[in-house]
């Protein structure tokens, strides 16, 4: 979808895309730490600091993967600033669009309007 978007919209667009691509990654690299630090056991830290550090990191990495576990949710602003900068590009183009769009749809109600009228005075006319 990026190689489309770039190819319509142009190269200097790409940004949102891989902002987007960054946060993916960290959401596949905090699963996979998860999973990993999920598994390890109580008994296998030799010091409190050591366990300390192994649930602040749990914590962390829920963080990212899990939306509203913190009040400072570090993965959905982000996301929603792809989202909008996505948008930004796009509003012109569907902007002009929907303009198009209803010029069309006008031009063909007035057409047929004009036809349904034609037909009308034909028809009063017989």
């Amino acid at each position: 979808m990026r190689c489309r978007f770039m190819a319509q919209f142009g190269h200097e667009t790409a940004k949102p895309f891989k902002d987007f691509r960054r946060i993916l990654s960290e959401l596949i690299v905090s699963a996979r730490s998860l999973a990993r630090s999920w598994s390890q056991h109580q008994r296998t830290f030799r010091t409190e600091e050591q366990e300390r550090r192994h649930y602040n990191n749990i914590e962390k990495q829920e963080a990212i993967f899990w939306e509203g576990l913190e009040e400072e949710d570090p993965i959905l602003p982000r996301v929603d600033a792809c989202i909008e900068e996505i948008e930004a590009i796009c509003k012109p183009i569907l902007a002009d669009r929907q303009t198009t769009i209803r010029t069309f749809v006008n031009s063909a109600f007035d057409k047929a309007e004009k036809i349904i009228d034609s037909n009308r005075f034909h028809k009063n006319r017989s």
